[in-house]
């Protein structure tokens, strides 16, 4: 029987080398590190699998059945997308399930916000990055991807501490908020807020007010003192468009055109011109999953939903506000559902998998709750 301590060396010199690889596919644009990324994870996730009870297998096995036949059936006109994402799920589930069995989540989730913000503080101050600049930062993608990655980045920074029975560092949290405001995106900085004022009322509660009083303050003497500066922001990042987007008419466009059989199975996004003439991007990744999988979204959808009943039930109300946060945000594209990154925010998103590990019956940041509570999954 492998030994506990030659399973986490194994695992972690892996997903390091996930992290690295999934870092230079979206720097680089190149779909070769993004599949060995893949492949990568996915043997972490074998890997889990044969370390788990047999009962876990079962449980895995059955709820992919659907969405495999599915992204089978849709394979052809989606050049075998569908099928991949399948498989970026198992290579995430794999990396993050790792990382919590192993207890390795402050280098895998902690450290990667912190190089996240470092790299961005650097970009900004040290050579004037800007939403341009941004813009072309990552090979093939825009401002907004990066943005969301930076959001995953913090969303798993607060899932691992409280993971370890801490709060989260609040300057952290503002410094993230601040650097999200040269990206110039609507999204990027409505969430960077949300999630700020959400770590306020669940950690400082006492100086949430203090907070809301400096922030009310801030708008006011922008306001009165930036005015030109602040409509041409709002130029910039699409603000004064308020909600209306091209989003909007894609999704809407999807569904008027869905026969019974779209339905249940998925629409080939080739046949609505909205979608195919932004290059197939439907710029919503609940709309991508229905598209690939059809029916199969159902069953996501089902269990996001019990997820965030079990983290209130369980007194988690941070993560339940956390999987609300990150599935709000995909509603605006395709970098969430899933992408090289979701480990970072899989255990919100799929608490009902990771409640284990939270619901422990000591200090987590001492003892390996995967191993020594009752809720345990892997080997005794």
């Amino acid at each position: 029987m492998t030994s506990y301590k030659s399973m986490r060396s194994v695992c972690a010199a892996l997903i390091f080398a996930y992290v690295a690889l999934s870092c230079a596919a979206f720097y680089l644009g190149d779909l070769l590190f993004r599949s060995l990324a893949v492949i990568v994870g996915c043997v972490v996730f074998i890997l889990m699998i044969w370390w788990a009870p047999k009962r876990n297998i079962i449980v895995l096995s059955s709820f992919w059945a659907v969405i495999c036949l599915v992204a089978a059936i849709n394979m052809v006109w989606s050049d075998h997308r569908s099928l991949f994402l399948v498989l970026i799920f198992f290579s995430c589930l794999g990396v993050s399930w790792a990382a919590f069995e192993f207890q390795l989540t402050k280098y895998l989730y902690e450290y990667v916000f912190i190089m996240f913000l470092a790299l961005t503080f650097f970009l900004v101050f040290l050579f004037g990055y800007g939403y341009k600049e941004f813009n072309v930062f990552l090979e093939g993608s825009s401002r907004n991807v990066y943005s969301a990655l930076m959001l995953a980045s913090a969303v798993g920074y607060v899932l691992s501490v409280i993971y370890r029975g801490e709060k989260p560092a609040l300057f952290l949290i503002v410094l993230f908020v601040m650097l999200s405001y040269p990206l110039y995106g609507r999204s990027a900085i409505f969430f960077s807020v949300v999630l700020l004022f959400s770590v306020l009322f669940f950690y400082y509660r006492k100086t949430l007010f203090f907070c809301l009083f400096c922030f009310v303050l801030f708008l006011v003497f922008s306001y009165i003192y930036f005015d030109g500066q602040i409509d041409g922001y709002a130029r910039g990042t699409n603000f004064e468009a308020g909600l209306e987007s091209e989003r909007f008419d894609m999704l809407a466009d999807y569904f008027k055109g869905l026969d019974v059989n779209g339905v249940f199975f998925g629409g080939d996004f080739t046949v609505y011109p909205s979608i195919e003439a932004r290059g197939g991007n439907p710029h919503n990744a609940f709309l991508r999953l229905h598209g690939y999988w059809g029916v199969g979204i159902s069953i996501l959808l089902f269990l996001f939903f019990v997820s965030q009943i079990l983290a209130v039930q369980d007194k988690r109300a941070m993560i339940a506000f956390i999987s609300f946060l990150i599935l709000a945000r995909s509603f605006f594209d395709i970098v969430y559902l899933f992408n090289l990154f979701d480990y970072l925010f899989f255990p919100a998103i799929l608490y009902f998998f990771y409640r284990p590990y939270y619901v422990g019956n000591a200090d987590v940041s001492r003892i390996g709750v995967g191993r020594d509570s009752n809720f345990s999954w892997g080997k005794q």
